[in-house]
């Protein structure tokens, strides 16, 4: 996106309209801009006699910030091991905002969460012959 005209240029313009000798496309022509954007400037004047650029905002807001994405902590403190899919299903169950798993995706990664995807094996993790090996390592 190109840089913004400065305050002062669209004042000029605009100061020269109200005294009255010239008209709008003769103006435009002067300072060098469209005549749409000098009829932009004039609506903005009379509007509310600030001619300073707007701020551009950058895409969508997230869905998952502030209250949230504590939310999604939380979930993801309860159980560590969930997958994506499975913390979308449980937030989905609990809050009315319909969570995707890119969406959920995204909000791991501002938690800078660490996650794995479970493997075909994943359910054998939870077998008393596996605890004792783990115990064993660990000791």
């Amino acid at each position: 996106m190109p840089a913004a005209y400065s305050t002062d240029l669209r004042m000029k313009a605009v100061e020269a309209y109200k005294k009255g000798k010239y008209h709008q496309a003769e103006i435009a022509e002067q300072f060098g801009i469209s005549i749409a954007t000098f009829n932009r400037y004039w609506r903005a004047y009379n509007a509310h006699g600030d001619l300073s650029p707007k701020k551009y905002h950058h895409g969508r807001h997230a869905v998952l910030s502030g209250n949230n994405l504590n939310d999604v902590a939380k979930l993801i403190a309860k159980k560590p091991d969930a997958t994506i899919a499975e913390l979308c299903e449980v937030y989905n169950q609990t809050h009315e905002i319909p969570v995707g798993r890119s969406m959920m995706h995204r909000a791991c990664q501002k938690l800078k969460a660490n996650y794995k995807k479970k493997s075909k094996r994943a359910s054998q993790q939870q077998t008393d012959r596996v605890k004792k090996s783990v115990m064993n390592l660990a000791e």
